[in-house]
C-alpha cells in the first residue's frame, strides 16, 4: 500500500495534479529482523558431522512474519563451514523457541526436537523425518495443564521411569512436572506429573549414585530463587520423588549445572548467581556444591565469572585434558570459562568476547552450546549474541580459541 500511494503521488505530480506532493520522498524500507532464542547442537542430516539447530523469529517493521526452527548444516566437503540455513515451522501460535534440546526421542538414530516456548505452558515435539533425515516434522504440542502459565522457563530430557525411553521435564511457573514417554508409542507422551516447586532453570542428575536420573531445579524464594532444590528419584517406584533437598545459595540464583567438578567421583552441583553491591553494581558469580559422600554437600567460596554483567546462561564440558569439566559463561557479549580443580573451587582461565555487531538485523542474546563444530575432535563452542557466533577451539593448544565467526547474515 505504502508502494501505491507513492506511484499514486508521482503521477499526480506529472500531471499537473498539484504541488502538494512534489516533496514526498520514496517510502523507507521495511526494517527485517531476525530473533534468536535457543539453541542445540548435534548432527541432525546424519552425515557424520554436528550442526546447529536455533529457536528464530523473523519480524517486519516489528511485525511477526514467523517463528521457527533454524537448521545450520554443516558443510560435507568443508567442515567447520554452514550451508544457509534451512528454516522449519515450530508455532503456530507465533512465540520464539526460548529453549531448545536435541535427543533421540524415537530412537531411530536421528536427534528429534524439543522446544519450550514463550508463550505456551507445556513443550513441542519436531520430529526428524527418518527419510530425509534434517527434515523436521510439524510440531506436536504437548500442554502442561497450568492454565495460569505464560511459557515454559526450563528443560530437560533423560528416563525419568527407567523404562529405557527418553522422558521431558519441564518448569513453568512456579512447577516443575514430568511428562513420561509412551513406551509402545515412541515420540508420544502421557499426561504430566507433578514432581514439586520449581523455577526457571532444571537439571537431571544421578547425585546419589543409585543409577536413578535425579532433579535439580532452582526453589521458589518469593520473588526470587536463592536456593536450589534437588528432587532424588525413588529407587523403590521410579517416577515417583521424595521431599526436596534444600540447600541455600545465599544469593539470587540463575542457572544449574551438573558435574563431577572435582573429580572425586561424585556428582557436583554449580549454580550461577547474582550478586549486588551497594551502588547496584551487579556481576556474576559461581558456587559449587561438592558432594564429598552422596547427599552430603560442602559449599565452595563465591568466584566471580569476570566480565560486566550478569550471567546470561552457562554449560559445562571437558574443553582441555585434564578431565576436569570447565564452566562455561555468558555474559553479553562475553564468554568466561572457569576451570574445576580437586579443590572444587573454579578458577577463571580465559576470557573471549565476539566483535562489535554492526548490523541491526539479528537480535537476542543469552544462550550458548558446546560441540565439535569443524569435525576436529575439539568442543568449540557456539554463541548467541545478536546473531550466531562460533568459537573454534585451537588444535594443539592447551585452551584457546580462534576469533569468533558469525554464521547469519542479513538477507
Amino acid at each position: 500500500m505504502k508502494n501505491l500511494h507513492y506511484l499514486l503521488c508521482l503521477t499526480l505530480v506529472s500531471c499537473g495534479g498539484g504541488s502538494k506532493y512534489v516533496d514526498l520522498a520514496p517510502p523507507a524500507a521495511l526494517e527485517l529482523r531476525e530473533n534468536f532464542g535457543g539453541i542445540a547442537i548435534a548432527d541432525f542430516d546424519a552425515d557424520g558431522l554436528n550442526d546447529i539447530a536455533i529457536g528464530t523469529s523473523l519480524t517486519e517493521d516489528r511485525r511477526l512474519l514467523d517463528t521457527r526452527i533454524s537448521i545450520y548444516r554443516q558443510r560435507l566437503v568443508a567442515p567447520g563451514t554452514y550451508l544457509p540455513a534451512r528454516h522449519f515451522d515450530s508455532n503456530p501460535n507465533g512465540s520464539i523457541a526460548r529453549v531448545v534440546v536435541a535427543d533421540d526421542v524415537q530412537r531411530d538414530g536421528l536427534p528429534d526436537i524439543i522446544t519450550t516456548n514463550w508463550n505456551e505452558g507445556g513443550f513441542r515435539l519436531l520430529a526428524n523425518d527418518l527419510a530425509q533425515p534434517g527434515t523436521l516434522e510439524p510440531s506436536v504440542y504437548y500442554p502442561m495443564g497450568l492454565a495460569h502459565t505464560t511459557f515454559g522457563r526450563g528443560q530437560a530430557i533423560g528416563d525419568i521411569d527407567a523404562d529405557g525411553f527418553a522422558d521431558v521435564v519441564l518448569v513453568t511457573g512456579d512447577t516443575v512436572q514430568w511428562m513420561p514417554q509412551n513406551g509402545g508409542d515412541l515420540g508420544t507422551f502421557s499426561a504430566p506429573r507433578p514432581i514439586g516447586e520449581g523455577r526457571d532453570d532444571v537439571q537431571l542428575g544421578d547425585l546419589n549414585g543409585d543409577g536413578l536420573l535425579d532433579v535439580i531445579v532452582l526453589g521458589v524464594d518469593g520473588d526470587l530463587s536463592k536456593s536450589i532444590l534437588v528432587y532424588y528419584n525413588n529407587i523403590y517406584a521410579p517416577g515417583q520423588f521424595i521431599a526436596p533437598r534444600r540447600l541455600a545459595a545465599g544469593y539470587i540464583a540463575e542457572y544449574i549445572g551438573v558435574a563431577d567438578y572435582d573429580g572425586n567421583g561424585e556428582m557436583d552441583i554449580a549454580v550461577a548467581i547474582t550478586q549486588g553491591d551497594a551502588d547496584y553494581d551487579f556481576h556474576g558469580a559461581i558456587i559449587v556444591f561438592r558432594q564429598l559422600v552422596p547427599d552430603s554437600f560442602y559449599q565452595s567460596p563465591v568466584v566471580r565469572t569476570g566480565g560486566t554483567g550478569i550471567t546470561e546462561i552457562f554449560e559445562t564440558a571437558v574443553l582441555d585434558d585434564d578431565n576436569y569439566p570447565e564452566i562455561v559463561f555468558q555474559i553479553g557479549a562475553e564468554i568466561c570459562i572457569m576451570e574445576s580443580s580437586p579443590s572444587g573451587t573454579p578458577t577463571i582461565q580465559l576470557e573471549l568476547a565476539v566483535p562489535d555487531n554492526p548490523d541491526n538485523y539479528s537480535s537476542g542474546s543469552g544462550r550458548l552450546s558446546i560441540g565439535d563444530l569443524n569435525n576436529d575432535t575439539l568442543h568449540d563452542i557456539a554463541l548467541i549474541h545478536k546473531g550466531l557466533w562460533v568459537f573454534y577451539r585451537q588444535a594443539g593448544a592447551t585452551l584457546a580459541f580462534d576469533a569468533a565467526v558469525k554464521l547469519n547474515a542479513p538477507p
